[in-house]
């Protein structure tokens, strides 16, 4: 995990890779926090042989 112990702007703590075996509902959590008047959560993907992009607001769901 990376941490940012200092006041900074919305920027990448870097970019963990994460395996995921097949499609379908991966439970996961995020811890953030408000810093100084900014606040960002940015996640990317990438299929194989593709493009990094941001993933969109319709890949994701709450339980």
């Amino acid at each position: 995990m990376a941490k940012l112990n200092k006041i900074t702007p919305c920027a990448s703590v870097g970019r963990p890779k994460v395996n995921v075996p097949s499609a379908g509902w991966y439970d996961f959590k995020v811890l953030y926090w408000q810093k100084e008047g900014t606040a960002c959560l940015e996640s990317e993907w990438k299929a194989p042989g593709g493009k990094r992009q941001l993933i969109p607001n319709s890949a994701f769901g709450y339980k």
